[in-house]
């Protein structure tokens, strides 16, 4: 029988012996066991209320032209504003609760999601509208609640529950719009056996996919030598894609060059551009980068594997290869070394290089490493991960809970003055 059971057992014995008893407690008595009770309820919330901090943004969201069949997407940014690791669950309520799925930043099906205090994550919402929907607007919330820490663990327990929401409208209509607007289109020089990577900003402003065609014709010395076209890059409605193409420029030779770039849609030119741009030498340009962050996930317990987390962002002029190398310290001792592979990195661009680390002992662990690209090394970064062992949680205690502690302590005091009681009256 969980804790708060027995004490709801041992406050119905108490009444059972009062009508007993009659008039052997005083009223005074009485009032005070009542009291007690009472103040150790609340602070199986108060206990916990300070420990939860939620905010999602933003607070309305709306899909206006919706096609039945199609499917639309939206995120929402959850912040835990606690210092405690909390669990959230989001869910809808309402006449699109049925539509709606939610997905974590890798594109996983989600129904929970764990935040460390103080951050924050995103949530992908998809709205898949049934092929039977009647045109018309349709209305929804979509809540993100926290966990209880023992229902997250498959316990029991008490927690207050603070919910966000999040206003959703749908208008549902019959009619395709195909449309779309280019933002810019961007190239750069580049160098012999390095592609020339050119990139399309791509608005998509209707209510179904769409895939514009990205056609080029590539000059030299006013003559067209190599032309190409690409269709692969799907854009859903009311988002922004760059959808980048890449000319090979292995066997062609140093010199300038004419790139004339055409964005079509459905058949109708969106945009034209010609930009000159030059091959040269292999080495030429600025190879650089930074390492812009370092951080893990997993639990960083005895026994478990955690991800290391290396951001690479490639700040010079030319593609180039990079991969992450770190060493581990343990309690101030070398222990090992991690390495993620390479990758290669466009200019401009931005990858995660992961590595991967076994935690087989209890200890201060430091992970300390850098990104490697065309033989450079960017600038240090440290990560610090405290592991305890089973055997170091003393004191603790995780089973039952410092509430229900105090209620185990209760019910043994009430036990005990009852029986004091008992004792008095049968004299």
């Amino acid at each position: 029988m969980p804790l708060y059971g027995v004490f709801y057992f041992f406050i119905l014995k108490v009444n059972s012996d009062n009508m007993k008893m009659k008039t052997q407690m005083r009223k005074e008595e009485r009032r005070a066991v009542i009291i007690i009770g009472v103040m150790l309820v609340l602070l199986m919330f108060i206990a916990n209320a300070d420990a939860i901090g939620l905010g999602v943004v933003p607070s309305r969201l709306s899909v206006t032209d919706a096609l039945r069949g199609e499917e639309y997407e939206h995120v929402i940014i959850v912040h835990n504003t606690d210092v405690m690791t909390t669990t959230f669950r989001p869910y809808a309520e309402g006449e699109l609760s049925n539509w709606i799925s939610y997905y974590d930043e890798e594109g996983n099906e989600l129904t929970n999601i764990t935040i460390a205090g103080k951050n924050s994550t995103k949530i992908l919402l998809k709205f898949k509208i049934p092929m039977d929907a009647p045109s018309g607007n349709y209305n929804s919330t979509v809540y993100v609640e926290n966990v209880p820490a023992s229902a997250a663990h498959g316990g029991v327990g008490a927690q207050m529950l603070i919910r966000m929401p999040v206003d959703v409208t749908i208008l549902v209509t019959g009619k395709q719009i195909l449309t779309g607007i280019v933002n810019g289109i961007t190239l750069q020089d580049t160098e012999i056996e390095y592609s020339l990577r050119i990139k399309t900003m791509f608005r998509n402003t209707g209510n179904v996919v769409a895939k514009p065609v990205i056609a080029v014709n590539i000059s030299k010395d006013g003559a067209v030598i190599d032309k190409f076209s690409k269709a692969e890059k799907a854009v859903k409605p009311r988002t922004i894609e760059e959808i980048p193409v890449a000319w090979d420029t292995t066997g062609q030779a140093v010199g300038d060059y004419l790139a004339d770039v055409k964005v079509s849609l459905d058949g109708n030119v969106l945009y034209e551009r010609e930009q000159p741009f030059k091959v040269l030498e292999k080495g030429t340009l600025t190879r650089k980068g930074i390492l812009s962050t370092l951080s893990y996930e997993g639990e960083p317990a005895v026994g478990e594997m955690v991800k290391t987390i290396a951001t690479f962002k490639n700040t010079g002029k030319i593609d180039t290869n990079a991969k992450f190398t770190g060493e581990v310290h343990r309690n101030g001792k070398l222990i090992e070394t991690i390495e993620s592979d390479e990758f290669e990195v466009p200019v401009r661009e931005t990858t995660t290089l992961i590595s991967y680390l076994k935690l087989d002992k209890p200890g201060n662990y430091r992970i300390t490493g850098y990104a490697v690209y065309e033989g450079k090394k960017t600038d240090s970064k440290e990560l610090q991960l405290e592991v305890q062992g089973v055997e170091e949680k003393k004191g603790l205690l995780p089973a039952i809970g410092v509430v229900d502690a105090l209620i185990a302590f209760f019910c043994a005091v009430l036990i005990l003055s009852r029986r004091k009681e008992w004792k008095k009256w049968k004299k």
